[in-house]
């Protein structure tokens, strides 16, 4: 009842035109790591090792920027897990050296598979450039 009381209630709000003109880029990427041999963190089987995969891992990424600027907001889905902060800064690395003026006004958000979403602006930076 909640739900349709909120449709009804958006459907019914009042809009006004926005002006703005919005780039957005997608991407996706196999980041699958060790396929054999590795460890399984103790599930079930402390001895257990893994011995194969069963699906790659392809995290999806929307990046969006207004037209005369930098990209100013990057969403990455890692459908994992658990995801080492080494990812980000591996990440914003890569974002360096493509713009290596602009990677600092980049907002970059990380979500695992359990809805962590992790927002890293001014610490994953400093991070990568050692002002911890």
């Amino acid at each position: 009842m909640l739900s349709l009381f909120v449709v009804i209630t958006i459907a019914l709000a009042p809009t006004r035109a926005v002006e703005g003109e919005y780039l957005i880029g997608i991407g996706s990427y196999d980041m699958t790591g060790p396929t054999a041999g590795v460890s399984m963190m103790g599930y079930a089987n402390m001895d257990q090792i893994s011995a194969g995969i069963h699906l790659r891992l392809r995290p999806r990424t929307f990046i969006v920027a207004e037209s005369s600027r930098v990209p100013t907001f990057a969403f990455v889905n890692l459908d994992a897990g658990m995801a080492s902060p080494l990812v980000t800064i591996k990440v914003l690395k890569r974002l360096t050296l493509r713009y290596p003026d602009e990677v600092l006004s980049t907002k970059i958000i990380r979500e695992g598979q359990f809805q962590k979403a992790v927002e890293l602006f001014s610490s994953a930076t400093n991070q990568l450039t050692g002002k911890i």
